[in-house]
Order: structure tokens, then sequence, then C-alpha cells
């Protein structure tokens, strides 16, 4: 039974979404989407940061104005002041693996025994959740049919947003923010701001909210139990063998494409067997 705090939250969530889709602008609203494990909280953080503005991050109550919201609805043609990014979806599935994984040993003992029980299901009681290798194929099955957590399957969330890209939002690749995080985020800003960036401003931003800064570590030191786990692009190469790699192909390869991570389906033969 849901608690009356769930409720609330949802309801809130729900509030929020219409007025972001439909009032951003004149709200003065600003929203980071993407598809869940993309870089979403990052993006929002950046925003917050550089525009001085709250993170509305448990939206328990409805956003009124001058707020950063973070979510993963689906788009709206009225949208405004939103950014959506995009990952490679073979880390985004990895990143999520391992989210789930650490979602089973929180102290909120119901959403750890929900994830106990699916995890049990798919792989038998007593697995080594370490071992991705071994239950990377069988997870990639359930959730391109069993979306649990998410309206839409990662290649649909895609299709929906950037098939073709719209003009009223700012698309931004988590890959590109890795390269240059400056670049990425004032191209962004630049669609949506009638001022010019304050390039100082939005430096020191981008480095109160580094990897380095909020974790502690560099960018590629692993925290397996930490929401911030790596902090890198491709790392699906250590984690993806060739029976996932089909499987994925088979679900989502064309989406790879459409997003210019590969020129065809050849990169599954290359996955070790």
């Amino acid at each position: 039974m849901r608690s009356s705090r769930t409720y609330a939250k949802r309801v809130s969530a729900k509030l929020n979404d219409f007025l972001a889709t439909r009032m951003a602008k004149p709200l003065g609203l600003w929203m980071g989407c993407g598809y869940p494990r993309s870089g979403t909280t990052w993006v929002c953080r950046l925003l917050s940061s550089y525009l001085e503005l709250p993170w509305a991050k448990n939206r328990m109550l409805p956003a009124i104005r001058n707020v950063v919201l973070h979510s993963h609805f689906d788009y709206h043609p009225s949208l405004s002041n939103c950014f959506y990014v995009y990952r490679d979806g073979r880390d985004v599935i990895v990143s999520q693996y391992f989210s789930r994984v650490r979602l089973m040993y929180r102290a909120d003992l119901r959403v750890g025994q929900k994830w106990q029980r699916i995890f049990s299901t798919l792989f038998g009681a007593g697995f080594d959740s370490a071992d991705i290798r071994r239950y990377l194929p069988r997870y990639l099955e359930f959730i391109f049919t069993d979306p649990i957590d998410s309206r839409d399957t990662w290649p649909d969330h895609i299709q929906a947003w950037v098939q073709p890209q719209r003009d009223n939002i700012a698309f931004l690749s988590y890959e590109d923010l890795l390269e240059d995080t400056f670049k990425s985020i004032s191209t962004g800003l630049n669609i949506f701001l009638d001022k010019a960036i304050d390039e100082a401003q939005l430096r020191d931003a981008i480095e109160q909210v580094s990897f380095a800064k909020w974790t502690g570590r560099q960018p590629g030191v692993e925290a397996p139990n930490d929401f911030f786990r790596k902090g890198v692009a491709g790392d699906w190469r250590n984690h993806f063998t060739r029976e996932a790699a089909d499987i994925f192909a088979g679900y989502a390869g064309d989406t790879l494409v459409t997003l210019g991570y590969e020129d065809n389906l050849d990169w599954v033969k290359d996955c070790p067997a």
C-alpha cells in the first residue's frame, strides 16, 4: 500500500510535468530530461548552479516558478528551456544494471525486497550480482520487453524525442558533455537565453558539479554502490559478451546507428564470446 508521502510525490510530479511541458518559459522553469542513467542528474546540477536556481529534486510540491526540474517524461511540442540528454544505450543498460543491484541493499526495505525478488526471479536465488557478463543477456531481454519503472524502452524514448530532432529542445550527448562540458552546455543555453553566457560563471559551475568534486574520485575510479558509479563513456565494452551484443542489436542496434554511435552492426562480432 502506498504511503501518503509516496502518493503526494507522484501527484506533485504529475503537476510539475504538466506545468513544465506547457508553461516553462513564463514560469521560468528549466528541465533536464532523458532516459534514466543518461546524465540528466549532472545536467540538472549544472543548470541549477549556473542559473542560480534551486533544483526541485524531490518535487514534493508543485514547482510554481524559477526552479530546475529533473524528469524522464515524454516529449511535448510546447516544451522550452529543456535539455534532452542522450547516451550510448549500451552504457545506459550497464549503468542501469548496477544501479538496480545497488537498490537491493537500500535502507528502504520495501525497495530492496522488490529488486531482490526481481533479480531472484530472473537469475535464480543466490545469484552473484557482480557477475554481470553472465547475467546481462537475460537482463537485456527483461528490460527490452518489460521496462519496469519506466514507460518506454531506451530506443522508444530516443525515437520519441530525437527522431526527428526538435527545434524547441537542446540536445546533448553524455559523451560530448564528458569531452567538452563548457561547449555542450553553453550551446544549449544559447538556444534559450536572451543574453550572453557568463563564461567565468559557467566554468565555475562546471567545476562545482564535476564528478571529482561530487564523489571525491576521478572519473573511471569505480564505486559499485555509489549513484555516480564510474563517470566514463564506453564502459559497456568491459561487460558485453557476444550473446549480450546480439540481443541488444536485435532490439536497439538501429538506434545506435541513428545516434551516430555505430555505422552498422559490425561491433557485435567484436564482442568476446
